[in-house]
């Protein structure tokens, strides 16, 4: 009887020792597999260019051949082809349709691209003009938004686009100092000549959200490559606006249009041939992939929309950048590698010329953001 007793109680001493032990191991790799974005997380290739835009494009090019070709193949071919039903052919159609429309600097610049990392420059074409083709057709998600502070403007973005298993692989932040305009620091990826976010030394900030509509307009300059230009030539939200507005849309877009200067933000919402802008109130602007004042239906985000007003309302005037990572969090999607997923988040800060990128991880707000400024 003794024996049995004893033996009884070395099994629930056992068990008792052995739970404990059992859910710290547990606890630690819950805490490693949900911190594991962080933990992995590498700081963002940045990548100073100058000079002519052809200079810049054949320092793009060599700098960035494997990475252009790799992403090509993976992203072009692997996704839009395979995956969308596109053929080589007739995305090279459509770039070359838009080449027209193109403000030859920039032809020259993709042409410098082409000639650094070897490859056809039909497929940089493709690069830079596949998303008023295939964007247009079937938009991608974004969130971004702009808080008035009493340290400056503090304003956030999550560019949420079909990832085909790459694209979250090879962001790159590049800082652009062409010898006819302003100093720009983009976030975009090998190839790419336009901006879907980015900040010039004016402390003009822009960032581009897909929307939907009706009435586009195949007839025009690429929506990517205004705004660079817009960046490049403008310092003002007046003057961001008549570029963008300065002509038929490609693709309708709710575009972010900041200026540290006027210490003001709006949204400029486009569709193929209207326009209409959003101002801030109590300090805040917000945009996703609906339109808040084009009565224009069909878009998406709303239940985003709602989410960032609450997050950033809270905070309000004292908003940090940490607050601002929260509420991205908040609206990331956290699809497959193969689908719909954040890509690139972005904290801009233009009174101090500073950038917090995330690349890599998926999705991208569960990685760690580095800074970045848009002078070395």
């Amino acid at each position: 009887m003794e024996g049995r007793s004893s033996s009884w109680w070395r099994r629930q001493l056992r068990v008792t020792w052995q739970l404990p032990v059992a859910l710290g191991v547990l606890g630690v790799a819950y805490g490693l597999w949900s911190s594991w974005g962080r933990i992995a997380s590498r700081p963002p290739r940045v990548l100073d260019l100058e000079g002519t835009h052809y200079e810049i494009g054949l320092r793009h090019g060599r700098a960035l051949k494997a990475e252009i070709g790799e992403l090509f193949q993976g992203y072009v071919v692997g996704g839009l082809v395979r995956r969308e039903g596109w053929t080589i052919d007739d995305l090279v159609a459509i770039g070359l349709h838009y080449e027209s429309f193109i403000p030859r600097r920039y032809v020259e610049e993709m042409r410098g691209i082409a000639a650094g990392a070897g490859v056809p420059y039909e497929h940089i074409l493709v690069i830079n003009t596949f998303a008023d083709a295939v964007l247009g057709a079937r938009p991608r998600a974004c969130s971004a938004f702009a808080v008035w502070t009493q340290s400056g403007l503090v304003l956030g973005r999550n560019l949420d686009w079909t990832n085909y298993g790459i694209a979250h692989r090879y962001g790159v932040v590049f800082r652009l100092a062409a010898r006819d305009g302003h100093r720009v620091l983009s976030i975009a990826w090998p190839g790419m000549v336009g901006v879907v976010t980015g900040m010039n030394d004016a402390g003009l900030v822009l960032a581009l959200n897909m929307a939907y509509a009706g009435d586009l307009d195949t007839n025009a300059t690429p929506m990517l490559i205004r705004l660079r230009e817009a960046l490049e030539r403008q310092t003002s939200i007046q003057g961001a606006a008549e570029v963008l507005t300065g002509q038929p849309r490609t693709f309708a877009a709710n575009v972010l249009v900041a200026s540290d200067t006027e210490d003001r933000a709006v949204v400029v919402e486009l569709s193929g041939r209207r326009s209409t802008v959003v101002e801030m109130e109590s300090g805040l602007v917000v945009t996703t992939n609906y339109y808040q004042r084009l009565d224009i239906r069909g878009g998406a985000g709303a239940d985003r929309l709602a989410i960032l007003r609450r997050a950033l309302g809270r905070t309000g005037p004292s908003t940090t950048p940490a607050d601002a990572r929260r509420a991205l969090a908040q609206v990331c999607f956290r699809g497959s590698s193969l689908g719909m997923v954040t890509n690139q988040s972005a904290v801009l800060l233009p009174r101090s010329g500073g950038v917090l990128v995330a690349l890599g991880a998926l999705p991208a707000t569960s990685g760690r953001y580095f800074e970045v400024r848009l002078t070395r």
